[in-house]
C-alpha cells in the first residue's frame, strides 16, 4: 500500500512523478541521451532533436570503435558507431581495449607497445617450447604462452617429454617410473637388466665371466675390463703386422685421464697397468711410463710431470726376456690407480754408455761423438761410429761428422721395460757449426733400437750439396759389415757398396714415423718435414742462419732381426674412451 504523498519509481531510473515523463521506460528521464526513436527521451518536450543526440563516429575498419569528427544526425548513417578513440581505424585488431600481442603495434591504443600480451607469456630459458609459470615475460625473447614446464633449466624436461631412467619427472606429470633400486647396486630398475643381482647393471663393468655384466646384451664383449677395481681405463686401438714384436709407444697425459674420470688425486705412474683386451687371451702386459714424452711425439718434452710416454710390450709371461709377437689387431687397456702396480724385473742391463736388451747390445762411444754400435752374439752388426763421413753435415770446408769429435753420453731414462740414452756433440769448422744429438731407445727382449737425431746450427752455416739430396745432411748413417755381399738392404735407399767402408744412410720424417726410402718425391717430403732449410739454397751450396733446425727429432727404427731400417708402426693415438 502506498503512503499518501509518496510516489513509486516504477522503471527504476531514479525519477518519479512529474519529473519522469514516462515512468515505464528506464531510458526516458530528464537529461537522458536523445535517441532516434520518435520519443522524448530527455523529457524536454521535443522529439529526436539533433543537438541532444548521442554523437557517432565513422568506423572504417568495422571493429565497433570509430574515429574522427563527431556526427549528430537522425537517423545515424551506416558505418558510424557511438564509441570513439580508435588509434588506427584501418586495422580491425586495433582499438581501445583490444588484446595486446607481441608485434610492435599498440593494439589497445594506450600509447604503449606490447605490454601485457594476451595470452600472457612466460620465460622459456631452456628453449624447449614450455615456459616457467613463475617467470612472466611479456614480449621478451624466448617467451611462450604455455607455462607448464616443471624444470625450465633442462630442455629434456617438459610436458609430454619421454620419461628417462634418471630419477627425474621428465614429462612433468608429477610421477617417476621405474626409479626403485631393489638390489641397491646404485642402478635404477628401469636401467637394470637384473634388479635382483647387485653385480649386474648398466653401471657395472663387463668382466670375462660369461655374464652380461653391463646390461648391453653383449656377453664378454669389447667393453670387458681386466681390472674392475681401477678408477680409469683408456682403450687403445692397436694395428699390427703379422708376427710383429714391436713395442706400443704412445703419448700419455695422466692428468687428463684422471680429470676425465673426475679424479682429483695426483697422477702416479706406479699405478699404471696394461692388459690385452681379449677374453680369449686376457693378460697383463709389461708397461712403463717415462716423463720424456718426446719419444712418442717427436719433439721436446715439456716440463710437465703428468705428460709423458707409455711403452707396452706384448710379453704374456712377464719375464721380459722372450720375444712374443702381438696376436694381431686388437685393443690394449691402460688402467690407472690399480692398487699394487705391476712390477717387472730382468730384461734390460743398463750401464752409463751401454744397454743390453737380451737380444741386442747398444754401445755408445763418447770418443766418437757418442755414436752407437749395435751388436749381437755374432759381433758388430751396425756401426755409426765407424761411418765417419756421415751422421752430420757437409760444408765446403769439409764434413762435420759426429764420429770425429768428442761427445757426451747421458741417460734419458732407464727401467726394466725400456731405457733411453742420449749422445750430444758440438761441431764446427770455417763454414759453420752445429749442435747434434742422437737419442737411442731400447726395449726388453726386443731386437730393435729407435734412433732420434736432432741437428741445430750454432752459427751461419754453408751447406755443400744439392739441398734435395741426403748427401748434404745425413741424420743417421751406419757402416754395415758384409754389405758388399748384399744386393739389397731393406729400409735404405742410399747404399754405397763400392766405398772403402760399405755404408748406408736414411732420412726419416717426423711425426709420421716414416723411414725415407724410394722416390725423389719422398726425399723432398722428408726434407721439408724434418728441417728448416727446404727453400734456403740454390745450386750446390747455400747458407742458413744460426738456430736453424737442420733435423728436428724424426724417429728411425732399426731392427737387427730384420734386414735394415724399418718404418715405425707406432705410436697409435688412443681412442676416446667410451668408459672410465
Amino acid at each position: 500500500m502506498l503512503l499518501a504523498g509518496c510516489r513509486q519509481d516504477r522503471d527504476g531510473d531514479g525519477f518519479v512523478g512529474r519529473d519522469d515523463c514516462d515512468d515505464r521506460d528506464a531510458d526516458v528521464y530528464p537529461g537522458a541521451p536523445e535517441r532516434c526513436n520518435d520519443l522524448d527521451d530527455d523529457c524536454d518536450g521535443d522529439v529526436d532533436e539533433v543537438h541532444d543526440l548521442v554523437p557517432v563516429y565513422l568506423d572504417e575498419d568495422g571493429d565497433g570503435v570509430g574515429a574522427g569528427e563527431a556526427l549528430r544526425t537522425c537517423p545515424a548513417p551506416a558505418g558510424y558507431e557511438p564509441m570513439a578513440g580508435d588509434c588506427d581505424d584501418t586495422d580491425p585488431d586495433v582499438f581501445p581495449g583490444a588484446p595486446e600481442v607481441c608485434d610492435g603495434v599498440d593494439q589497445d591504443c594506450d600509447g604503449e607497445l606490447d605490454e601485457d600480451p594476451e595470452p600472457p607469456l612466460y620465460a622459456d630459458d631452456d628453449a624447449d617450447g614450455f615456459g616457467d609459470p613463475a617467470k612472466p615475460a611479456d614480449c621478451a625473447a624466448f617467451a611462450v604462452a604455455d607455462a607448464s614446464d616443471c624444470n625450465d633449466a633442462d630442455d629434456e624436461v617438459f610436458p609430454g617429454a619421454p620419461e628417462r631412467c634418471n630419477g627425474l619427472d621428465d614429462d612433468c606429470d608429477g610421477l617417476t617410473t621405474g626409479e626403485e633400486d631393489a638390489d641397491e647396486d646404485g642402478a635404477l630398475a628401469c636401467a637394470d637388466c637384473a634388479d635382483d643381482d647387485p653385480s649386474r647393471s648398466e653401471i657395472a663393468l663387463e668382466q670375462c665371466n660369461g655374464v652380461d655384466d653391463d646390461c648391453d646384451d653383449v656377453v664378454d664383449g669389447p667393453e670387458v675390463w681386466w681390472a674392475p677395481e681401477a678408477a680409469v681405463r683408456l682403450r687403445v686401438g692397436v694395428e699390427v703386422a703379422a708376427g710383429s714384436t714391436s713395442p706400443l709407444v704412445l703419448p700419455f697425459d695422466g692428468r687428463a685421464a684422471l680429470d676425465a674420470a673426475g679424479r682429483v688425486t695426483p697422477f702416479d705412474p706406479g699405478t699404471l697397468r696394461a692388459a690385452w683386451q681379449d677374453c680369449d687371451q686376457l693378460v697383463e702386459l709389461p708397461v712403463a711410463w717415462t716423463e720424456d714424452e718426446s719419444w712418442a711425439l717427436g719433439g721436446t718434452a715439456p716440463d710437465v710431470f703428468e705428460l709423458g710416454t707409455v711403452v707396452v710390450l706384448f710379453d704374456t709371461d712377464g719375464d721380459l726376456d722372450t720375444v712374443e709377437p702381438w696376436p694381431g689387431d686388437g685393443e690394449v687397456g691402460l688402467y690407472l690407480e690399480v692398487p699394487g702396480g705391476g712390477s717387472w724385473s730382468g730384461g734390460l742391463s743398463v750401464g752409463p754408455s751401454s744397454v743390453d736388451s737380451g737380444v741386442v747390445q747398444l754401445v755408445l762411444d763418447p770418443d766418437a761423438g757418442g755414436l752407437a754400435e749395435l751388436r749381437d752374439g755374432g759381433g758388430v752388426r751396425w756401426s755409426q761410429a765407424q761411418a765417419r763421413v756421415g751422421n752430420g753435415i757437409r760444408t765446403p770446408d769439409g764434413a762435420l761428422a759426429g764420429a770425429a769429435h768428442i761427445g757426451e753420453v747421458a741417460f734419458d731414462d732407464e727401467g726394466p721395460v725400456t731405457a733411453a740414452h742420449r749422445a750430444s756433440v758440438s761441431m764446427s769448422n770455417g763454414d759453420g757449426g752445429i749442435d747434434a744429438s742422437w737419442g737411442y731407445r731400447t726395449f726388453a727382449g726386443r731386437s730393435e733400437v729407435w734412433v732420434k737425431p736432432r741437428f741445430t746450427t750454432t752459427q751461419t752455416t754453408t751447406l755443400s750439396g744439392v739441398k734435395e739430396r741426403t748427401e748434404t745432411v745425413r741424420p743417421w748413417q751406419v757402416m754395415v759389415p758384409g754389405l758388399g755381399e748384399l744386393t739389397t738392404l731393406g729400409g735404405f735407399e742410399n747404399v754405397r757398396v763400392d766405398a772403402p767402408v760399405p755404408v748406408a744412410w736414411s732420412w726419416v720424417v717426423a711425426p709420421a714415423f716414416l723411414t725415407h726410402v724410394g722416390t725423389d718425391e719422398r726425399r723432398d717430403e722428408a726434407w721439408s718435414s724434418a728441417n728448416d732449410v727446404s727453400d734456403c739454397c740454390g745450386g750446390s751450396t747455400g747458407s742458413v742462419g744460426s738456430g736453424a733446425e737442420l733435423v728436428d727429432s724424426p724417429i728411425l727404427r732399426v731392427d737387427l732381426d730384420g734386414v735394415g731400417a724399418l718404418p715405425v708402426a707406432w705410436p697409435l693415438a688412443p681412442e676416446v674412451p667410451a668408459t672410465f
